[in-house]
């Protein structure tokens, strides 16, 4: 009982020490990070020790009795893990309605009428003020006396042109009009023309030839003349040589063959002529019967009509030609005096005076709601009169730390509540800022998925930002599943029998998945939905102790009351922290433990009250 001693007043004394620590990471609960790591690092100190006192008890009693034992009934749901953080409701299309001066240091018009009150809805484009105009239009009134004579001249020379030009356009086209009918008659002339030749064209054939035989025999025939006429002259030539030497042999004999050739080539030419002369009958026979077919199909006529056609179409067409230019002068003429009427019309102190008057009627840029106004008839209008905001369309400001930046992603869903919305409403991550403020913190925005969400502008929002989410799994506390010592293999106890502080227990191998920071994800084949589990596979949570073993065992109790218990003496953690079910001990002698702590949304039922220190 000696060392059981010493054992409890060395754990009080670093539960006293430790109780500062407790304080101060409560005060910094938002920091879950960090308070979870010095969690693990604490606790696995304190389950050492807390193992080694309670293994001195069990030798001494022999037995482990219990005081309270926690459960978590098995169910099915979704699990999250979520970054938290909070924000204002803002509307994402939000314009303001305002008076745009004129810059010439004449005094703004007074406002005449305020069409909208606030809580109005209006569109894009209605008029939500109106500004006195009187002062503006007498102004345009007497600029226009002023420019009035050049815009009678330039209307004048602007008239006689449009004119011209309508005349000019109206006479091209008829022009148009005797183009498209010489056209329409050239072609039935065509037409016509090309059925005739089609007609006599095995006339024409039967003639082309002949005409062709008839030439080459033609030149055939001046050939055979022209040789006949070379025989002759050589046939005189040999005869004159042999009559001048009758006794010269050879001569003789020349004069013989050049008169047999004479007399061959003679019959040649007649030969030709006759086939020529043949032929020139045959030529003229066809030349009748061509002349005859064309005669019966009026081919002359249809040729004519053809050649008249064709020179009324380019007249027609010269004609068209030659008008368009004219057109095109008119056109010119017509657009200069455009231009001049235009110039002279306006002027620089015209076109501001307009500019004010349009600007006189102010209108809303986008649809919404009017939610702020500041405007009354008769007053001056100064600054931003009409805050215009799309209720329908909210987002929600909010700030990111820079421990989470780096696990969150534009398009991440979000969980939005408030204090006065009964259910959790459904929005996308839309926007992160590249840049961290001056707090080190980034700037973020979440669109509101659903436009009667009931979110109003200006409300304080909790926004659920979801890294990840598992559908329909087994969740249980975290600190509900062991770890296999000298081995990485986890379980769970399940509930075999008894009820209360008696309850029984076998323990149960399981896999783990998905987890925050309260919940872990655990399957098994064995386990089904509505299996009892302890909440806590630490076996010492729980333990009611004796007279003899208390000292020991307070120290333990004083070390978790001094990390968990802050300021109260006697008090566990309040509710709201991890919600494993277990209540935290209680620091001092016999302090109570503190309450079960409340599950996140969708997390597992709260625990029963904590235990005893």
């Amino acid at each position: 009982m000696k060392v059981l001693n010493r054992i409890g007043e060395g754990l009080g004394r670093i539960g006293s020490g430790m109780k500062k620590i407790g304080c101060a990471i409560g005060r910094r609960a938002k920091k879950h990070k960090v308070l979870t790591l010095v969690l693990v690092l604490v606790l696995g100190a304190g389950a050492f020790l807390s193992y080694r006192s309670w293994s001195a008890v069990r030798a001494v009693s022999g037995k482990m009795a219990y005081n309270f034992v926690r459960t978590t009934t098995l169910t099915k749901g979704s699990l999250s893990d979520s970054v938290s953080t909070t924000g204002t409701v803002g509307s994402a299309n939000t314009s303001t309605v305002s008076y745009a001066s004129s810059g010439n240091g004449s005094a703004a018009p007074k406002i005449k009428t305020v069409q909208v009150a606030v809580g109005d809805t209006v569109a894009a484009g209605d008029v939500v003020i109106t500004l006195d105009t009187a002062d503006i239009e007498e102004s345009i009134a007497k600029e226009k006396e002023n420019i009035a004579d050049e815009v009678a001249s330039a209307q004048d020379k602007y008239d006689t042109a449009l004119a011209a030009y309508n005349k000019a356009v109206a006479t091209a086209e008829n022009y148009e009009s005797n183009v498209a009918t010489a056209a329409a008659s050239l072609a039935t002339a065509q037409t016509n023309y090309n059925n005739a030749v089609s007609s006599v064209a095995s006339f024409q054939t039967t003639y082309n030839n002949a005409a062709a035989a008839q030439e080459a025999a033609g030149n055939a025939y001046n050939a055979k003349l022209a040789a006949y006429n070379e025989a002759v002259s050589a046939n005189n030539a040999a005869q004159a040589a042999a009559a001048a030497d009758p006794a010269n042999q050879e001569f003789s004999a020349a004069a013989s063959a050049a008169n047999a050739t004479m007399n061959t080539a003679d019959a040649e030419q007649q030969n030709a002529k006759a086939a020529y002369e043949n032929l020139v009958q045959t030529t003229a026979a066809a030349q009748t019967a061509l002349n005859n077919a064309k005669s019966a199909c009026n081919y002359q006529n249809y040729e004519q009509a053809v050649n008249t056609a064709q020179n009324s179409y380019a007249q027609a067409r010269s004609a068209l030609d030659q008008y368009e230019k004219t057109v095109e002068t008119c056109t010119s003429t017509l657009k200069q005096t455009k231009e001049t009427l235009t110039k002279v019309s306006s002027s620089d102190a015209l076109e501001s005076l307009q500019e004010q008057l349009a600007a006189c009627s102010l209108k809303a840029e986008t649809a919404g709601k009017v939610t702020a106004l500041n405007a009354s008839v008769g007053s001056t209008p100064n600054g931003t009169l009409a805050t215009i905001q799309d209720t329908g369309a909210l987002k929600i400001t909010i700030t990111i730390e820079e421990a989470d930046i780096h696990e969150v992603a534009v398009g991440m869903s979000c969980y939005i509540t408030t204090d006065a919305t009964a259910n959790a409403i459904s929005g996308t991550l839309t926007q992160i800022d590249p840049v961290a403020n001056q707090n080190g913190s980034f700037g973020a925005e979440v669109t509101v998925n659903d436009a009667d969400s009931g979110l109003l502008i200006g409300m304080n929002a909790t926004v659920e930002i979801v890294k990840s989410e598992t559908e329909d799994c087994f969740m249980v506390p975290i600190d509900a599943v062991g770890t296999e010592e000298g081995s990485s293999d986890k379980f769970v106890y399940r509930k075999t029998g008894g009820s209360g502080a008696d309850s029984t227990f076998e323990k149960v191998t399981v896999t783990t998945g998905a987890s925050n920071d309260y919940y872990i994800e655990i399957n098994a084949a064995e386990l089904t939905e509505g299996d009892i589990v302890r909440s806590s596979a630490d076996l010492t949570q729980g333990v009611e102790e004796t007279a003899e073993e208390q000292t020991g065992v307070l120290g333990l109790g004083s070390l978790f009351g001094g990390l968990f218990g802050g300021q109260s003496s006697g008090q566990g953690v309040p509710g709201g922290t991890p919600p494993s079910g277990n209540g935290a001990m209680g620091s001092g002698n016999r302090g109570n433990g503190g309450n079960g702590g409340t599950p996140p949304s969708g997390g597992m039922p709260s625990g029963g009250p904590g235990g005893q220190g």
